[in-house]
């Protein structure tokens, strides 16, 4: 799992280049071409980051605003559930260590078993509901 933090909790132009280059690039080694739909979050249009993207062979294309509720699904069908998990590792975590300091670690402990537990029957359930069919076998 790789994270990264930035002080005001935003993503900024460096962590997104972080991003862009330590998870899209290697996702996108052996494939003649990707796609990524993102919102129009400012760091997401700098030229900086769209150039790394396309370098990747990657089309861009951006949610209107107002729209990401509505073209996002994961947002309803996969991060919902996910954050709820990682919320409740949080309150397990409060209820075993009260006074505590929560570190970086314990966080992304809560992620990591978050994500163990969505499966992959809801994520093509959720891609399925709008019309877009996954074949189970190519979710890694």
């Amino acid at each position: 799992m790789l994270y990264a933090v930035q002080e005001n909790a935003w993503v900024d132009e460096k962590t997104f280049l972080k991003w862009i280059n330590k998870v899209w690039k290697p996702f996108c080694i052996n494939k003649s071409s990707t796609y990524l739909l993102m919102d129009e979050c400012t760091v997401h249009l700098r030229s900086t980051c769209l150039q790394e993207i396309q370098n990747c062979s990657t089309e861009v294309d951006f949610i209107i605003g107002g729209y990401t509720s509505q073209l996002q699904i994961l947002d309803v069908g996969i991060n919902a559930p996910f954050k709820s998990y990682v919320k409740a590792g949080y309150e397990t975590w409060m209820a075993t260590n009260i006074g505590g300091k929560v570190t970086r670690v314990d966080v992304a402990n809560w992620i990591s078993s978050a994500w163990d537990t969505i499966s992959k029957e809801s994520i093509v359930y959720t891609w399925n509901s709008i019309g877009i069919r996954l074949d189970i076998d190519t979710i890694q």
